[in-house]
């Protein structure tokens, strides 16, 4: 590591020194955008995706290798601003995202993207999806489990009847602050939120503010807009909506579980190439018969492969027909990945490839 050091090792010494870095720093950065530009100029040319997930993540894959002992996590957020502006040059990235704004939907879409591309909110789980199979966006931000509440169910269905592709995915830590135009817990009369929003905070409220009248709204982001406009109002929501509707923060994470995860899907209509650390997702159905499950998912064993879910859901093609949902530690176009699947096709009545992606990264405290 360089060193810089002045010679009475002073700060106003060491800030000139910094100040050289940034001057190096801001050429060194128009120089990558420019090198964009001509990436964009040849993608364009050749009909590729402008988005290149397994290109990003050997990236960031290289550079922490390089970044030493620092957080990996000050080296993501940096560089996921400086991929987003290069992505951008080439062309926005049009995403849709289950809204409304500042939604914790829209939050993971950020972690993903970057703030430089075009965000559509959606009103439900089906707008994203129809908004991608239209092409009105180019990606797709959904929720598809949560720690505590386990899986959304609408947006496996989805996959049953949409020919999407699973692209990424974003593990987000859900907090809740309480928040007003003050900043001030004397000024509250009233606390806003979605019911889930007041449930997951329900302790912490009765403990703080057990006189305080609870109000439901539609939305997280809805309570928020109300508080912006109300100084009477708080509103229980996360930090991106108290950003959006310039909200000051009374008390920071009030949530009862210090460990509440939500995943959330990228989706498109292609899937990424191998990282060398991916995951990858099925859609099978089987004949109803003894033992048949256990089957399917021998291969898998035999072949050392890790299964991190198994769900099932309704059909609805026939009564108690039912379909599963696989989620696999590898990429298909691994060897063992792609025999395993392939040796379960005859246990199958069909079988779907929801995508290979890159593993998302459950960062603890984020």
């Amino acid at each position: 590591m360089v060193s810089f050091v002045t010679k009475d090792n002073d700060i106003k010494g060491l800030r000139a020194s910094i100040d050289a870095l940034d001057e190096k720093i801001i050429d060194l950065l128009r120089e990558r955008v420019e090198i964009s530009k001509q990436i964009g100029q040849e993608k364009r040319r050749t009909g590729t995706a402008v988005l290149d997930t397994a290109r990003e993540e050997e990236v960031y894959a290289r550079l922490t290798a390089r970044w030493g002992e620092l957080p990996a996590d000050y080296l993501r957020s940096i560089y996921r601003e400086i991929i987003g502006v290069s992505r951008a040059v080439q062309a926005p990235v049009r995403v849709a995202y289950l809204g409304p704004p500042a939604s914790f939907t829209y939050e993971a879409a950020l972690v993903k993207f970057s703030r430089h591309g075009s965000f559509l909110a959606s009103g439900g789980i089906d707008d994203v999806f129809d908004a991608v199979t239209r092409r009105e966006a180019d990606f797709g931000v959904v929720p598809v489990e949560n720690s505590t509440e386990g899986i959304v169910n609408l947006t496996l269905d989805r996959f049953i009847e949409t020919p999407l592709k699973i692209t990424g995915e974003v593990f987000l830590r859900i907090t809740f602050d309480l928040m007003n135009r003050s900043g001030r817990m004397e000024d509250i009369q009233k606390v806003l939120s979605h019911p889930q929003g007041l449930a997951q905070t329900r302790r912490w409220l009765a403990h703080n503010l057990p006189k305080i009248e609870r109000i439901e709204a539609s939305s997280n982001s809805e309570a928020a807009l109300i508080a912006s406009n109300d100084p009477t109002v708080a509103a229980v929501a996360g930090q991106e909506a108290g950003k959006f509707y310039e909200l000051c923060a009374v008390r920071h994470d009030i949530g009862d579980m210090t460990n509440n995860y939500t995943r959330f899907l990228v989706i498109a209509d292609r899937h990424p190439g191998p990282t060398g650390n991916d995951k990858t997702s099925l859609l099978f159905s089987v004949k109803d018969r003894p033992g048949i499950l256990n089957k399917v998912l021998g291969p898998f064993a035999d072949k050392g492969i890790s299964l991190t879910k198994i769900e099932s859901r309704p059909s609805r093609r026939e009564l108690w027909d039912y379909v599963f949902f696989l989620d696999l530690v590898g990429h298909i176009e691994d060897p063992k990945v792609k025999a395993a699947v392939k040796k379960i096709e005859k246990y199958t009545t069909s079988i779907k490839l929801l995508g290979s992606y890159p593993r998302g990264e459950i960062r603890r405290g984020q």
